[in-house]
């Protein structure tokens, strides 16, 4: 049995505990115990102290939203990013960003093509910072506005995260799913694994496996599992034939933290059994993660969408035997928001796939949706004839269903991809009309 451990160390940042300078961020001093910046030393105001969540000074008081934190010295608390993402890759950035229209994204360059134009370089360009931290691509901003014309696909194999200094407006959609902008349902968002097949296992932390076959080419094959993600995916379906069963493909375990740290997408569905079909069938990739860090306020009007992709339908076989089972569903990915004050009235979205449906003979099955931009669950693929049908993908606070079995010489469905995750942190958040699924979890920002 392999064990996997992993580890989560918290970001140092201003107000971080401290003995030395040299443990503290570049350019910050240990003062009293606490790392501050210089222009907080600078600033230093011996008249301010703490009292509850107000900022006392001798010239005047300031209600804090976050509290109030009396080291390095007294102030208002500011929202410190998850996932270890340095809120100083913001200073010096001043121009509100607009897309208005179609825009690429590109996580593994930084470069960006469409509305705005920035070229494939760390550092700042067109008023836009890029760095890699850990393995996520960090875009900063001063300010982002996605207007209602605006479309942002987010590309490559990071998760990607938007900081900005200010606030952030999407009022147009964010779409990190599982796609690629080619309609390739097996190829993954950001950071969610790929799809597989029967000979190359799926991609991402809760993959599901590739279906069971039999011999020989034309006999019975089990359906691929669906990946997992915020929940388990689902079983790929079983054939019994003569009193033999063939296995479906294991559903993938949910494997994404409640709090998306570290921050990761769906895993990819696993394939269907092959038969004798010239075609492996393909599994859905898993939803990209995303996460979008404002200090001030985020407001959500339009669409935020980290969908799974659905499973391929089994492939036709040649004569009177050898079709494929169906493919399991893709999980859906991961949406962190985090700011002082959130609003959302549109739509977050992080649903599984469908499982494909089972081939028999020279007729193939079908495959699953991929996973939708509201609270309903992705439909699995119709089976041909007798094979069975895929399951759907995880919706709402509904589980993926499993592909269906079936008996004799045919072919069982593909499992359902499971939901992804949607989390927010904020101090005031009001979620008005919005659809958000699977349900979010919150809580308060972490603060520096």
């Amino acid at each position: 049995m392999l064990v996997l451990v992993a580890c989560y160390a918290p970001h140092v940042h201003e107000g971080s505990p401290c003995t030395t300078d040299d443990g503290c961020p570049s350019g910050q001093r240990c003062i009293a115990g606490a790392c501050a910046s210089q222009a907080s030393v600078d600033t230093f105001d011996p008249t301010c102290q703490c009292n509850a969540s107000t900022l006392s000074c001798a010239g005047g008081d300031t209600s804090c939203a976050l509290g109030c934190l009396a080291t390095p010295s007294p102030h208002c608390a500011a929202v410190a990013p998850s996932n270890m993402l340095d809120p100083a890759s913001t200073a010096g950035l001043t121009a509100t960003i607009t897309i208005d229209a179609p825009t690429v994204v590109d996580g593994d360059t930084g470069a960006i093509t469409g509305a705005i134009t920035r070229a494939p370089m760390t550092g700042v360009d067109a008023d836009i910072g890029y760095a890699v931290v850990g393995s996520i691509a960090v875009f900063s901003f001063h300010a982002l506005d996605v207007t209602q014309t605006g479309a942002v696909r987010l590309a490559g194999t990071h998760p990607i995260a938007f900081l900005a200094a200010t606030t952030a407006t999407i009022d147009g959609t964010i779409e990190g799913g599982a796609g690629c902008g080619s309609g390739d349902r097996t190829c993954p968002g950001p950071g969610g694994g790929a799809g597989g097949t029967f000979a190359q296992a799926a991609g991402g932390c809760g993959a599901g496996s590739a279906g069971q076959t039999a011999a020989p080419t034309n006999a019975p094959d089990g359906g691929g599992g669906g990946g997992g993600a915020g929940g388990s995916g689902a079983v790929g379906g079983s054939v019994t034939l003569n009193a033999v069963i063939t296995a479906g493909g294991a559903g993938g375990t949910g494997c994404t933290a409640a709090s998306l740290e570290p921050l990761v997408g769906g895993g990819g569905g696993g394939g269907g059994g092959p038969g004798g079909s010239p075609t492996m069938p393909k599994g859905g990739g898993g939803g990209g993660a995303f996460q979008l860090t404002a200090q001030d306020t985020i407001s959500i009007a339009g669409t935020i969408g980290v969908p799974g992709g659905g499973g391929d339908g089994g492939g036709s076989g040649t004569g009177t035997g050898g079709a494929a089972a169906g493919a399991g569903g893709g999980a859906g990915g991961a949406v962190l928001i985090e700011a002082t004050a959130v609003t959302i009235t549109g739509t977050i979205a992080a649903n599984g796939g469908g499982g494909g449906g089972g081939g028999v003979n020279v007729n193939p099955g079908l495959p699953g949706e991929t996973g939708h931009l509201d609270a309903t669950g992705a439909a699995g693929g119709s089976g041909s004839g007798a094979s069975g049908s895929g399951g759907s993908g995880g919706a709402g606070s509904a589980n993926a269903q499993p592909g269906a079995s079936a008996s004799g010489s045919v072919n069982g469905g593909g499992g359902g991809g499971a939901f992804g995750r949607v989390f927010v942190r904020a101090a005031m958040l009001a979620t008005q009309s919005a659809t958000i699924s699977p349900p979010a979890g919150s809580d308060a920002p972490h603060t520096r």
